[in-house]
Parts: C-alpha cells; sequence; structure tokens
C-alpha cells in the first residue's frame, strides 16, 4: 500500500479493497485510521495535491443570492483537508443540542450522545489531548477564579485546543495510517462517478470512478463507499449518485443539498481592560500539560429552550496588530501547519524583531499557563449562534439543476434571520453576570448600542465556515438523505461522514463530532465487513 499522485499515471492493476473513502480531511483520516486498525483494506480517493491548498477564487461556484464564503475561504484541498486550516478546536455536543428544540426547529438528532460519547474519548486519546472535563466548574483545580464566579444564566465551557504541531492530520497521521499497509492513497484524483446496479431503493456501488489533472483514469472497486468530502463536496456527491440511480432522499425526492446552515458570528462589545493581570489569569486560555483550553461563555440551555432561541455563545476576540510579536508567533505556526516553510522563515524573522513581546508570552505560558495577549491588542466579545435550518439555503451540484451555466456547483444561500432577540438575551444576562461577580474592577464592556449593530446588518454579521446539514440524518426517508447508521438512503453499501449529516448544529465546532461519527460508523461496520 502507498501513496500514489494520479498525474503520474493510472494503476497497472486493479484497485479493490474493502472500503472507498472520499476525501483525506479529518473526516476521512479518521474513517481510515479506524479502519485500517480493525484490519480492512482501504483505498482514499482525494481530489486535491500532496500538500493541501485553499480555493480562493470561486471560478466554478455560482452564488444566486449572497457570497458564501465557507466555499471558497473555507475549503482546502489535498492531503490533511481543511485540517492544514482549522484552530483544532475540539468541543462535544450537547443532550439538549441533539434534542428538537424550539430555536431549532427541524426532526433532530435521531441517534443518543451516549452514542458518541466513547468516541469522543478515543478521539482525545489520539490526539495527545488532556482528557478532563469540558466544564468550567470540574475543569479546573480548586482555587482556579473561574470555579468562584456565579454563572446563572450561563453555561461555561471549554473548548480544548489541539497542538500546533499535530492539528495538520496528514502530518501527524498519514505515515502511521500508511504503515498498516492497509491502505492505498491516490492523490489529485476527482471523483467523476460511480458504477452501479441493484434496485431503485438498494442501489449498490461497485466502482468510484476518479480521474486526474491530466486525464488519468482511477477506478476503484469496493465493498463500501464512506463519502467523507466535507459538507458542500459530499451534498454534491450524494446528489450526483441519486440522479444517476434515479433514487430520492425526502418525500419528494429533493432534500439532498438543501437546509445549508453555518454558525454565524456577530461583535456586540469592545472589552477594555483595567486589571490586565487579573482578567488575564480568569479569562485568558488555560493550559493542562500541552493541551490549550479557552473559555465560551454559553448560554444556557435551559434559557435557550424556555425563550426559543438557538444556541449561543459569546467569547473574548482579541486583533493583534499584524506587527506584532504575538501575530508574527501565529503566522509561524500556521506556516508550519500548512507546510509552508518560506511563509514560516519570513514570520520567524518577525519574531527576532519583537522579542520583548515574544518573551512575555513565553513568560505568561510558563508561569501562569495562559495564552496572554499583547498589550497592543483590541479585545472584544463575540457572540456566535446557529443560523436556522432554511430548505432555500442549498447546495445544487451542475448534473443535477437547470439553473447552473457550467459551475461545479451553485451555493444558494442567506442568513435568513434576524438576530435582535439572541443579542438581547446574552447582552442581559452578561450584563447580569458582570455586575454580580463584580468584573467591572478587571475589565470594562461597552456594549454596542443595538441601533449601531442592527444598522450594519448583514455586513457585520458573517458565517465563519462551519457548513452543515446538506444530507441531514434522519430516522425517515421523508426528513432526511441518510438514515441513523450514515447510510446514504436509496443506496445499500454508500455513507456519508461529514457535518452535512447533522440536523442541528448547536453551538459546538462540529469537527470533533464529525469524527466521532467516523469511529461510530467503522464499529458499525466492521462487523459486515470482518477480513
Amino acid at each position: 500500500m502507498s501513496l500514489r499522485d494520479l498525474n503520474e499515471g493510472s494503476p497497472n492493476e486493479p484497485v479493490i479493497a474493502d472500503l472507498c473513502v472520499i476525501g483525506s480531511g479529518p473526516a476521512g483520516l479518521t474513517v481510515a485510521r479506524a479502519a485500517a486498525e480493525r484490519g480492512l483494506g482501504i483505498v482514499i480517493v482525494e481530489a486535491g495535491p500532496r500538500n493541501a491548498e485553499v480555493r480562493t477564487e470561486p471560478y466554478s461556484i455560482e452564488f444566486p443570492r449572497r457570497t458564501y464564503m465557507g466555499a471558497t475561504l473555507g475549503r482546502a484541498f489535498g492531503l490533511g483537508g481543511t485540517s492544514v486550516l482549522w484552530g483544532g478546536q475540539l468541543l462535544p455536543m450537547r443532550r439538549e443540542e441533539m434534542a428538537t428544540r424550539p430555536g431549532a426547529p427541524g426532526p433532530g438528532w435521531p441517534i443518543l450522545l451516549e452514542e458518541l460519547t466513547p468516541h469522543y474519548d478515543t478521539l482525545l486519546n489520539w490526539l495527545d489531548i488532556d482528557r478532563g472535563p469540558f466544564e468550567v466548574s470540574r475543569s479546573h483545580p480548586v482555587g482556579h477564579p473561574m470555579t468562584q464566579l456565579d454563572w446563572t444564566g450561563l453555561s461555561p465551557r471549554l473548548s480544548k485546543w489541539i497542538p500546533f504541531r499535530r492539528r495538520n492530520l496528514a502530518q501527524a497521521w498519514m505515515n502511521g495510517i500508511l504503515g498498516t499497509h492497509r491502505v492505498a492513497c491516490w492523490y489529485n484524483a476527482t471523483v467523476t462517478g460511480f458504477e452501479t446496479h441493484g434496485g431503485h431503493a438498494d442501489a449498490q456501488i461497485s466502482a468510484v470512478l476518479a480521474r486526474s489533472f491530466t486525464g488519468q483514469p482511477l477506478r476503484a472497486h469496493c465493498k463500501q463507499v464512506v463519502i467523507c468530502a466535507g459538507a458542500l463536496e459530499s451534498a454534491r456527491l450524494v446528489q450526483d449518485l441519486l440522479h444517476q440511480t434515479g433514487t430520492g432522499a425526502g418525500s419528494d425526492g429533493t432534500i439532498a443539498g438543501r437546509f445549508l446552515q453555518d454558525h454565524l458570528s456577530l461583535r456586540i462589545a469592545r472589552v477594555i481592560p483595567i486589571n490586565r493581570r487579573g482578567f488575564t489569569l480568569l479569562f485568558a486560555p488555560v493550559f493542562q500539560g500541552v493541551t490549550m483550553q479557552s473559555p465560551r461563555l454559553d448560554l444556557s440551555p435551559a434559557l435557550a429552550q424556555e425563550r426559543g432561541l438557538p444556541a449561543a455563545y459569546a467569547h473574548i476576540v482579541a486583533e493583534s496588530p499584524p506587527d506584532s510579536g504575538f501575530a508574527a508567533l501565529r503566522d509561524t505556526l500556521r506556516s508550519l501547519q500548512a507546510r509552508r516553510v518560506l511563509a514560516a522563515c519570513s514570520s520567524g524573522l518577525r519574531l527576532l524583531r519583537r522579542a520583548p513581546e515574544v518573551f512575555e508570552i513565553a513568560w505568561w505560558r510558563l508561569v501562569h499557563r495562559r495564552l496572554v495577549s499583547p498589550r497592543s491588542a483590541k479585545l472584544y466579545l463575540n457572540l456566535d449562534f446557529e443560523q436556522p435550518q432554511l430548505r432555500e439555503n442549498c447546495v445544487l451540484s451542475r448534473k443535477t439543476d437547470a439553473r447552473s451555466t457550467g459551475g461545479e456547483m451553485i451555493v444558494d444561500w442567506d442568513l435568513g434571520c434576524d438576530p435582535e432577540a439572541i443579542v438581547l438575551a446574552i447582552r442581559e444576562q452578561l450584563e447580569t453576570f458582570w455586575k454580580r461577580n463584580d468584573l467591572a474592577r478587571l475589565a470594562r464592556l461597552e456594549f454596542l448600542e443595538l441601533s449601531e449593530i442592527r444598522s450594519g446588518w448583514p455586513n457585520n454579521l458573517y458565517e465563519i465556515y462551519h457548513p452543515a446539514g446538506t444530507t441531514r440524518m434522519a430516522a425517515d426517508v421523508r426528513d432526511g438523505v441518510v438514515d441513523p447508521s450514515l447510510r446514504v438512503y436509496g443506496t445499500a453499501n454508500c455513507y456519508v461522514v461529514s457535518s452535512s449529516v447533522f440536523p442541528s448544529m448547536g453551538a459546538a465546532n462540529p469537527t470533533f463530532t464529525v469524527m466521532a461519527l467516523g469511529l461510530r460508523l467503522i464499529a458499525y461496520l466492521t462487523r459486515s465487513l470482518a477480513p
């Protein structure tokens, strides 16, 4: 088994595997690693190059209403996928977020949180992440200032972050995956179709067809297919498959690609530190070993349920000047994550010119186990929340939609909401929280006036590249595209592991849950694919 560039030529012998994994991002690599460890034979088909790159120009995408930046800046193609871009933030779903809620009308999740919990634990081990809980009240040793606060109305949590050196999962995992000698990975191989047979209700994929930029073909024969290509690409591939087989998902056969949603973000306040040391000790990201944990001020699930609000949270954002030592250190690490060596060297030279700031960052990291923001940084309070599920927000493949003029896909999307009620609810809770705990002695919150925020809509309300919902999971074919096992309705052996299967988003970064769903799927498939 090996790593092969399809541009350099087609295979000399048939490619045969138990499992064909389409995509080598966090989901695809998780599925491949888990399957290889269970003794299955895998072929990975990746559309991008060996070193993943971002497609910044929407040359092959049409946007009828509003440009969806998650389709351009938010996508990376190549080994590692979006893991070359992400911050590595990990946070599990909450039980309340998986249920049908007034703030997220829809079918709800047809599986239980308990089905994901053991897989979250496995991933923490794989990623070498601290195993402590994500809840603030139990995550810190006794005496930490956060445990002393009154959090009524809020439900604080801690995101955990993968260390920079391990965020690019192709760098961290690929050698180990290939070292099992059960995995073959073909890159520069864009999936162009499927060979299928069988009836209308249980079409069977017998081979995945791909082609390189130079026209070299690939035919991968497999028992099962797992599409792990991201929420947009996965929706497009599923639409093409269902169109080819004459199968439809949903009561009218058109749910595939619908209900595209994201997390939306909005700035609501300026944070003015008064006691910088005390504020940093309380609210700055804290390190447990090599694991960084950052606080999030989530809206209480009970309060969200009571007021019919979506899952939402506030968090502090530091904007550092581009010439600061903090920015130079961040840019150096990000360049290394994306394997841009020359850019990393250039940023490293900037570090030398900002040695005092870098020394302060190192001192806070070693002495206080905190990530300190530079004194020149401006601090803001941002509100992030889940976008409503709207049928008209969709991804449409050019093969299945008559409106396309030749683009790869149509992304027909808009915000579709007025966040005024969410802003008011969060502001009320934060103001009360700040006064109740006498936090004005540490920092002053300068909330933007609602009229000032409203006058900027929708320009100051933006997505954060977390597309989801386009092949959503449901217990009934009338409500979704995949069943609770993640099998595409109307097919016998095609599965999807992507945030596209989320019936609702909740407030957490979706990647951790996507990876857990991948482990859950392999545990399920192993019973039928035992070597």
